[in-house]
């Protein structure tokens, strides 16, 4: 089965896949972007995008419902094994994902474009050691993904917290965009 995502859409795929128990790999490939998930019976083994090691599948799903345009096909499965497997029905996917995406959504122009490039700025509020450890980590986190969308890749947390944090920072001046 191939076909267009802006006609068949990613969450309905999935409710269909889901429904009729399908097995198989859910390629979805945009203009810059290819992402992969892995079905069994119908529930979301794994996912991947750009077969990125930095992005736990678990975040991957979720990332993947931003892929609103391009095309995808249900290939055969592959024969492989994965470090981490999820366990996941369609159905919690798309409750949790369009959560976070609506709360994302509701902080408006705050949020940077994924690519923005992160930076300290020229004139620090303070000193670094004035901030606490955490805010140390979410600073180093943004630094060292360079983007927000490298930070949401390497970050342990979900995109929504990680998001909110990393504003935190902005807001207090510890961190810029260009």
């Amino acid at each position: 089965m191939t076909g267009n995502l802006e006609e068949i859409p990613l969450p309905d795929l999935m409710q269909l896949f889901s429904t009729s128990k399908k097995t198989g790999v859910l390629v979805l490939r945009t203009a810059d972007r290819v992402g992969r998930l892995h079905l069994d019976q119908g529930r979301i083994r794994f996912a991947e995008v750009d077969t990125n090691p930095a992005l736990a599948p678990d975040r991957a799903v979720y990332r993947l419902l931003s892929f609103t345009k391009g095309l995808f096909s249900l290939d055969p499965s592959e024969n492989r094994t994965f470090h981490k497997t999820l366990d996941l029905s369609a159905t919690e996917v798309l409750m949790e994902g369009f959560r976070q995406q609506d709360e994302i959504n509701a902080l408006g122009d705050k949020v940077p474009q994924p690519r923005a490039t992160f930076h300290l700025p020229k004139q620090p509020p303070g000193r670094l050691r004035d901030l606490s450890p955490e805010e140390l980590d979410w600073l180093e986190l943004a630094l060292r993904g360079r983007t927000l969308e490298g930070a949401l890749d390497l970050s342990p947390h979900n995109d929504l917290d990680t998001v909110r944090a990393l504003l935190a920072l902005a807001s207090k001046g510890w961190l810029a965009t260009s």
